[in-house]
């Protein structure tokens, strides 16, 4: 089936959600990106049928302390010594937002200053995409335009972009966006990981992104997002939820992408979703 390309170059975003777990800090997911071109289809009546993600950069939100511990040590011998050591140790603090505040006791947070915070993490980012359609299907880019103004990715709201094109062809896609880094799946290390050490999947996560600071031979640029959801439940009908829709709690899949240089690779990795309905986990992939 004959595809096109619609073009988003260059979307600036900020005050992003980096938070994507509640231990993981990370630029916008391929999911969070996946529910906006999915938001921008509905909006302007087009069924994408995949999506790439070019990262060009990202500015975090927070703070840089810097650490100072010292101690004593001595010399043995009878030239006995001792001198101060000094060890410096960068930590980065993320934003934390003030839910509310405290005025009188009648504020929520009346017994406790820790109930006004929010943990977060936030981050601007610039970034591209391309979104994949069948050729038949007629894009309206006045539409696209106008969601863009509007529209959020991963919370952030988008403050510039370029100018949205439709091109015919994956090759002139990329001859637009002009640099940057594509975001692909990994997930074939994790099932190497997997068979060759007898890990779980969060094992084999977590060796291979400490392997990849001790081992010259593994592959760089390596990091964790999420890239789908798993329900904890079945669905069910709850007071508040949207359109009436049925409603599950559910729990975010974490995985292996890789961030590969736009003017190495030969092909760009498209992620496209699948739902498995026997378990109810949502995936998005690019293999």
């Amino acid at each position: 089936m004959a595809s096109k390309y619609l073009v988003l170059p260059h979307l600036n975003v900020q005050h992003a959600n980096a938070l994507q777990a509640w231990w993981l800090v990370a630029p916008p997911s391929p999911m969070a990106l996946h529910g906006f071109s999915r938001a921008l289809g509905l909006r302007v009546g087009v069924n994408f049928g995949g999506m790439a993600i070019i990262h060009h950069g990202v500015q975090w939100l927070g703070a840089e302390k810097r650490l100072s511990r010292f101690f004593k040590k001595e010399s043995g011998g009878d030239d006995t010594k001792s001198w101060d050591v000094r060890f410096w140790n960068e930590t980065f603090t993320p934003q934390q937002v003030q839910g509310a505040t405290y005025i009188n006791q009648d504020d929520h947070i009346a017994g406790s200053f820790s109930k006004g915070l929010q943990p977060t993490a936030r981050c601007h980012v610039a970034l591209s995409l391309v979104l994949r359609v069948d050729a038949t299907v007629a894009i309206d880019l006045d539409a696209v335009e106008d969601f863009l103004w509007s529209g959020r990715i991963a919370g952030g709201a988008i403050t510039d972009y370029g100018i949205p094109r439709v091109v015919e062809s994956a090759d002139k896609a990329r001859a637009r966006i002009h640099g940057g880094f594509f975001v692909a799946d990994r997930a074939d290390l994790i099932q190497d990981t997997m068979q060759r050490k007898g890990f779980d999947g969060t094992e084999a996560l977590l060796d291979i992104l400490v392997d990849r600071l001790a081992e010259p031979k593994a592959p760089h640029w390596l990091s964790a997002n999420v890239v789908g959801y798993c329900a904890l439940e079945s669905p069910k009908p709850r007071l508040g939820v949207r359109g009436n829709l049925s409603h599950a709690y559910a729990e975010a899949i974490v995985g292996l992408i890789q961030y590969q240089s736009v003017r190495q690779q030969e092909s760009m990795p498209f992620w496209t979703p699948r739902y498995r309905v026997d378990d109810g986990v949502f995936l998005l992939s690019s293999l």
